[in-house]
Formats: structure tokens, sequence, C-alpha cells
């Protein structure tokens, strides 16, 4: 093991980058270290695989030259297995043997690049600075991800009881107010309680919906995935969105193939989606419109198809639909309730299920929206 104090190869925290070479020859493994500690790396040698996997192991180089043609473990099985040790190890393959097979099979397992020999010194000074540097910068994506997760935990944190809590109260004291047990109220006074009131309604709605589209994790709620009949999750869907179909007369029908294959869900996130698009379907409609509601196979597939003829979607507004906390604004729309946060959580959920979600509208006709999920097994 040869280790420096050169600068060069320090990385943004102080630490030497560490540079393991797998090499049964000693020749090779000698001009490895005495082209890289000029570089001011550290470096570790290993004559065979099976203590190179143990240097891995002990100390955790940033990279890994690795011989192919090796006595013992052959390099492949060498880079198959530090892959499960750390993927995030860099490993160039160096060897004499330079052929496209050699070169494929390596990249099967996880190699970075591929170095022949004979190679100059200047070869392996760039082969090895470019596997260090997309190293640091798989670190540094790595580091921001985790901050962006801590901040919005964070900012979580305090919409969740620093905002939404106050909010309750407020509500619960207009509550008070407006049911006379604080006194007699004006009229005045009342009309201006049931604005202001109507007012942190909305601010409730708008904080809960950011909050469900903050916490949906796609990969966690994989974790809850089992076998759901997706006609099922809509009927009761339907069901509880009694109060609000009911009142707008809007007619909301139901057809599902017979014997539908299930799909792999997790019902609670699904239900949100599928309620949300039955909740734009009647919200964004006119009085005594209808919004039908299809479910199919078409294998591999289960598509549900959410058509109504309500106001539709002007053409301008088509290509930010998506985009959170976007509404369309018109005077079609501008006595409408929302957060502009229902289809972006809709379209995160679909696509944490696989999924895909599209639409065909006509400004003044209606809108149809279409998700597409893989179904779990076909039918025999």
């Amino acid at each position: 093991m040869v280790e420096t104090q050169k600068s060069q190869g320090a990385t943004g925290l102080g630490r030497l980058e560490t540079i393991l070479v797998i090499e049964d020859e000693e020749i090779m493994r000698q001009a490895c270290v005495d082209i890289l500690t000029d570089q001011g790396y550290r470096v570790l040698t290993a004559e065979n695989g099976t203590v190179g996997l143990d240097y891995t192991r002990e100390h955790g180089p940033d990279l890994v030259l690795v011989d192919i043609r090796m006595p013992g473990i052959e390099g492949l099985e060498v880079l198959r297995l530090i892959e499960g040790i750390d993927p995030s190890i860099i490993k160039i393959v160096i060897t004499g043997y330079a052929t496209i097979e050699y070169a494929v099979a390596s990249m099967k397992n996880g190699a970075y690049d591929f170095l022949p020999k004979p190679f100059t010194p200047e070869e392996l000074r760039l082969i090895v600075s470019r596997g260090l540097e997309r190293r640091r910068l798989a670190a540094e994506k790595e580091a921001l991800v985790a901050e962006k997760k801590k901040m919005t935990e964070f900012f979580i944190s305090i919409v969740s009881h620093q905002l939404q809590s106050p909010l309750s109260a407020v509500k619960q004291n207009f509550e008070v107010i407006l049911g006379d047990m604080a006194g007699p109220v004006s009229v005045e006074a009342r009309d201006i309680i049931v604005r202001a009131d109507h007012r942190v309604d909305d601010l409730i709605a708008l904080i809960q919906d950011w909050l469900s589209f903050a916490r949906f994790d796609p990969t966690s709620v994989r974790d809850e995935f089992t076998e759901l009949n997706v006609a099922e999750i809509i009927g009761r869907r339907i069901e509880s969105l009694a109060p609000i179909i009911e009142p707008s007369a809007v007619r909301v029908s139901l057809a599902a193939d017979p014997d539908l294959p299930p799909v792999m869900g997790d019902e609670r996130s699904l239900g949100e989606a599928f309620g949300n698009l039955i909740n734009n379907g009647v919200k964004y409609n006119r009085r005594g419109g209808t919004l039908d509601i299809t479910v199919k196979t078409e294998s591999p597939l289960c598509v549900v198809r959410f058509a109504d003829n309500g106001i539709g979607i002007p053409d301008k507004d088509i290509p930010l639909i998506f985009s959170e906390f976007f509404r369309v604004k018109n005077k079609d729309t501008k006595e409408i309730k929302g957060t502009g946060l229902g289809l972006a959580i809709v379209k995160k959920i679909v696509e944490a299920h696989d999924g895909t979600i599209d639409f065909q509208t006509q400004y003044g006709r209606g809108t149809v929206f279409t998700v597409r999920l893989p179904i779990a097994r076909p039918l025999q």
C-alpha cells in the first residue's frame, strides 16, 4: 500500500481519494502505483481477486482497477462482487484481451470503462480522473437529494404544525361565533365571518393538498402494493363523493369489463388519484352534465377513462395541466374552488404505479382523461 499527502487527489472533504489496483502482474501493479501516487492518490494493490475483495471491504476505495485475466477469481466475477459490496465504487477494467465481448461483459458487471493494455501513463491518468469525477458528481447529487428531502421534511413539519393547527383553531372559533355561542351576531358581522370562514377552508384545503403531494414517496408506496380491482376502488370513491356529486346534478356512471384482472397497487393512493379525477369531472362540468367512467382490459394494461361533457380545457392551458398549482382561469372557472395540485398528485401517483395518464379535450365540449396501469397477471 502506498500513501501520499499531495493535495491533487484530495476530495472536498479533505480525504485522499483511494484507488485499488487488482492485478496479478507485479510490474503492472508497480507502474500503476508510480503513475497514480504522483497524482496525489492513495493507492492500494492486490495480487489477486480474493485479496482485492478483502481490501474493498476493509478500505472502501473510490475507484478500482481490475485485470480481467487473473488466477483464482476472474476479473468479471470480481467486478460483480464489488458491485454487491458498494455499487458507488467506480470500476475500470484493464486487460490485454481487449475484445468487444469482454467490454460488453465488463459493462454488464458494473464497469465504468475499459482500458486495454498496453496503455500510456497519460491514458491511465485520464481514465482515472474521469472516473473519479463521475463519483464526485454522483456523491454531490446524492447529497443534494438528501438535503432536498431534509428541507421538504422541515417544511412539512412547519406547514403541519405552524400553519394548519392555527387555521383549524381559527375555524373552530368562527364556528363558535356563527353558532351564537358567544352571544348574538349582527347580520353584517355574520356575513363577514362567513366569508372569512370560507377563505380559511380554502387555505386548509391548499395545505392538505400540498402535504399530500409533498409526503407522497413513490419508493415506499411500492411496499404497500397488493392485487387490486380498479373498478371496486372507483365505485367506493363515487360513493364517498356523493355529497359533491349530488348537488351538481352531474350523472356519474361506471362500466367495467367482466372478470377484470387485478393491478398491483396501493389502494389508498390509487383511490386518491381516481377521486381527484372524479372530482374534476364533476367540478369542471355543467349542471346536469355527465361523467362516464369505463374500466377495460387492453392487455397488458388496465385502461380507465374519465369522459365528461363539461367545459373542457383551452388550448393555451393544455401544456400546463399537470403542473403544480396550475389552474385554468377564465369566465367558466372563476367560481370553481381548487388548489391546482389535484392533477399533479394524480400524475405522481399513476407514475409510481408504472402507469401513464394523458387526456384529450375540446374547449366547450368536454375532456377525457385516460389512465393506463399494468395488470398484475393476464387473463387465462
